[in-house]
């Protein structure tokens, strides 16, 4: 019996190490960290024995906080207790209430007044009511509190100062070995899990154990319930991690069994994501106006954006990446854009990494170098600045490819099946294009078991019936999402809207629903836009003229067009589709893919259809729902074939690797070729897009772009709450700056509106001439009157002042009053029977805006 134990520990000594691991980080997962109300103080606020309390408002941006220091100056010597409230920002709650009895205050000195309290939970985002009271002095005393003159918040005895005190709140946060134990265990523990009972290796499991951690959140997210989302995710992955234990005992395993190849390769890029995306931060414009801000919004409000107050601009946007990048932030218990990117690149690894499967095999492993390649190079090819950015295309090239790699890369096994369905669902609650391609995947997939059935004589209905339950699945995730937006928000003041603009900075998202004018942008694209009607008129000749020269266009483009640059040459997106369906033809005739002929000559004949149905669905939607500039521009056309024409690179590759080196279906100058192509998508990889951070590039988010913006945010974060509106003002601005700004102060919120703006006709024309029309077709100004501007400014709490050149000066003056315009500058709006006033809260130095 001893031994039969002294065997299982030994055994086991891999899961008991673990648990070590995991009982020990747990034990100290906290950090604790100061961060002030203000950072550089310059003033100072006098608090007299006398004074019924000094009160501060504040803002956190983390979750628990665990103390809080007064610094002070003593006029004179006395001794007094000191008491600390933190209030809610209504009263109702008193969260933290200490006293410092009979404390000692000594004349000429300086000190801190330190107050340590249990952890206590804080709602990020809300404003909460910092007290501080001097009780039971033996005489009068004075005290100076440490202040910014250039914030706000702070009451003495009820009257405001205009100025802030400067407390140090001390906050609680998980250690980054916490956060990437904790990032890791779902992984770990569903891919274990999986890997025990399948006897599959890592590759093959993670990225199933990804794509499940998306669809729960997004399913919990579904109820308004994103937290216990969060909570349930981990349950299932200790319920997993106890599961694989049991399996690896049951089945005698050792820890051969578990490791591969592949394992080894994830951890090392896993390592590298952490290395070159420590301290990053969000460089482009797509970035600033949706895919950042969407996590952040989702961080502060646990929840989609379909509440009261919500910060974003387009919240129908599908959530699928952003509920795997709030996962990881909801971990390091504060925001941190870095962790967008780690989470971002984690996601494609995971996905990518079934890559590595052939290396499990002893005559694969010489496919080492080209599954490199296929996983790095090709991605970049088509998304050169995949490495610095978090826009989802490339993740919808990735879990295409992952669909169709699990589905022509083994038999069609439960596992398999499960693996394809968690990747079909996740594809249109990526992107809406992703419903595109989710759907042509169902094609391509229908018309090969099609193939099959047909060459071996054998009839089933299985496999379509599965097919079908495959496109019922995808419309049901897809249109899960647009049912969920079309439930009003229930009791909030103000719903979201549901029709919103549908913009994206380099192109245009897809939105189900009717097109809506677009004021400041460029008008949205809606699939509710097309009509039989319409499509009528246009094959009979009764169209808009424009329409055939976007057809004209579109069709030079798809034959002739330089979409996709490889080596030294260019190619449009048909030609390199007909390239590669050549190449599997090619493949064939020469003797690869033996047992699978039929079904590969098959795969190069849907390709090319499925290419010609996607090109036919682009056709229309620049028909219908682009403007008619966007239209005649071909606008983003290949940032919307690109996901498909890089999934279906990276899968006949992929296929033409295995059957040559695995499959013992090549010679000698087959392998030479793989290698040559492999080194040929090596050399036409550009490096641009991955040495160039998206920051470092000329109106992006360089240093001079984001400087004063988070010390504007500081400004607010004394005096505001969540859900409160400012309206940014930024003259001779296309708006980027705005998105900075909207970032930055989330969860407060940025009004997006006219950001330049001008009284009258005569101003706007004095503008053309100020600025030049080279600069004032992407900047423009809207025409406010006063009376207009003082209207829109009725539902706001603030007026951010980023930069105001002088035609807003002479437009608006009247609305300031006596108070000056000056530039980095933070108003606050106070509305009376007699109209709006505007009362200077602070002030911080700006360098550019873009």
């Amino acid at each position: 019996m001893k031994k039969e134990v002294g065997n299982r520990l030994k055994n086991n000594w891999f899961f008991l190490i673990l648990l070590a691991g995991i009982v020990c980080v747990f034990a100290k997962r906290y950090i604790y960290l100061p961060v002030s109300v203000v950072s550089n103080p310059d003033s100072q606020i006098k608090f007299c024995t006398t004074d019924i309390m000094l009160e501060q408002t504040w803002q956190p941006e983390i979750k628990a906080i665990t103390g809080i220091q007064v610094p002070y100056y003593a006029e004179n010597d006395f001794f007094c207790d000191v008491q600390l409230k933190v209030l809610s920002d209504d009263y109702s709650e008193v969260l933290v209430e200490t006293t410092q009895g009979n404390y000692a205050f000594t004349a000429g000195t300086t000190g801190n007044i330190d107050f340590s309290f249990e952890r206590t939970a804080v709602t990020q985002g809300e404003r909460y009511r910092l007290q501080v009271f001097l009780l039971n002095a033996d005489q009068e005393g004075t005290l100076q509190i440490a202040a910014g003159s250039n914030y706000g918040g702070c009451s003495v005895s009820g009257e405001e100062v205009k100025q802030a005190a400067a407390l140090k709140i001390t906050f609680a946060k998980y250690s980054r070995l916490f956060w990437l134990m904790a990032v890791w265990l779902p992984l770990f523990g569903i891919s274990l899990f999986l890997m025990t009972l399948t006897d599959r290796k890592w590759e093959e499991t993670v990225g199933a154990s990804i794509l499940l951690e998306g669809i729960i959140l997004y399913i919990f997210g579904l109820f308004e319930h994103l937290t216990e989302g969060v909570a349930a995710v981990y349950v299932l992955a200790v319920l997993c991690l106890v599961g694989a234990v049991i399996h690896y005992n049951k089945k005698n395993m050792t820890l051969r069994n578990l490791l591969s190849p592949g394992f080894f390769l994830y951890c090392a890029f896993f390592l590298i994501i952490l290395i070159i995306n420590n301290g990053d931060w969000l460089g482009y414009r797509d970035e600033m106006r949706h895919w950042g801000i969407a996590v952040k919004d989702m961080f502060y409000y646990d929840s989609f954006a379909k509440h009261s107050g919500t910060t974003l601009i387009l919240p129908r946007y599908l959530p699928f990446a952003a509920l795997i990048e709030y996962l990881f932030v909801y971990m390091n218990g504060s925001f941190s854009e870095d962790i967008l990117f780690m989470a971002y690149q984690t996601f494609s690894l995971s996905i990518l990494i079934i890559l590595c499967r052939p290396l499990q095999k002893k005559n694969g492993r010489k496919l080492l170098i080209p599954v490199l390649i296929t996983m790095i190079c090709i991605p970049v090819i088509f998304f050169y600045n995949i490495s610095n950015t978090i826009m989802v295309d490339s993740l919808l090239a990735a879990t295409l490819a992952y669909v169709l790699l699990c589905y022509y890369g083994e038999e069609m096994t439960w596992f398999n099946r499960m693996r394809i369905i968690l990747g079909l669902i996740a594809l249109p609650l990526i992107k809406d294009m992703g419903l595109v391609f989710a759907g042509l995947s169902a094609f391509i997939m229908f018309e090969d078991t099609l193939a099959r059935q047909i060459k071996e004589k054998k009839f089933g209905i299985k496999e379509p019936v599965c097919v079908i339950g495959y496109v019922a699945l995808i419309m049901i995730a897809y249109f899960s999402w647009q049912i969920y937006f079309n439930i009003p928000v229930q009791s909030a003041s103000e719903a979201v809207k549901v029709n919103e603009i549908a913009e994206e900075g380099e192109g245009t998202e897809m939105p189900s629903e009717e097109p809506v004018p677009v004021t400041n942008e460029e008008e949205s694209v809606s699939i509710g836009g097309i009509t039989i009607d319409g499509l009528i008129r246009i094959l009979t000749g009764e169209g808009d003229e424009y329409q055939y020269q976007v057809t004209r266009n579109f069709l030079t483009e798809l034959f002739d067009g330089e979409t996709y640059s490889f080596a030294l040459f260019k190619i449009s997106f048909l030609d390199w589709m007909a390239l590669l369906t050549f190449g599997i033809l090619t493949l064939s005739y020469f003797g690869c893919w033996k047992e699978d002929k039929v079904r590969m000559v098959t795969l190069a004949g849907v390709l090319l259809i499925a290419s010609c149905l996607l090109c036919a669905f682009l056709q229309i939607t620049y028909w219908f729902t682009f403007s008619r500039y966007e239209a005649l521009e071909l606008t983003s056309m290949d940032r919307y074939l690109a996901p498909f024409a890089c999934a279906i690179t990276i899968v006949v590759f992929y296929l033409s690797c295995v059957a040559i080196f695995c499959e013992q279906d090549g010679s000698r100058k087959k392998k030479y070729m793989i290698f040559a192509i492999a080194a040929f998508f090596a050399i036409s990889m550009p490096v641009e897009g991955i040495v160039t951070e998206g920051k470092d590039i000329e109106g992006n988010t360089t240093d001079v772009i984001t400087y004063g913006h988070d010390s504007l945010t500081e400004i607010l974060r004394s005096v505001a709450s969540r859900g409160e509106r400012a309206y940014f003002i930024c003259s001779n601005s296309d708006g980027y700056t705005e998105y900075v700004f909207r970032n930055a102060v989330c969860p407060i919120v940025s009004e997006h509106k006219g950001w330049n703006i001008v009284a009258s006709q005569e101003m706007f024309e004095k503008q053309y001439d100020l600025y030049g029309r080279e600069n004032i077709d992407d900047n423009v100004a809207n025409i406010l009157s006063v009376e207009e501007w003082q209207e829109e400014l009725q539902d706001c709490q603030y007026v951010v002042v980023f930069h105001a050149d002088e035609l807003f000066r002479q437009s608006y003056q009247e609305v300031f009053g006596e108070t000056e315009i000056e530039d980095g500058s933070v108003y606050r709006i106070s509305n009376f029977s007699g109209g709006i006033t505007l009362a200077k809260i602070g002030t911080t130095g700006i360098k550019g805006w873009h």
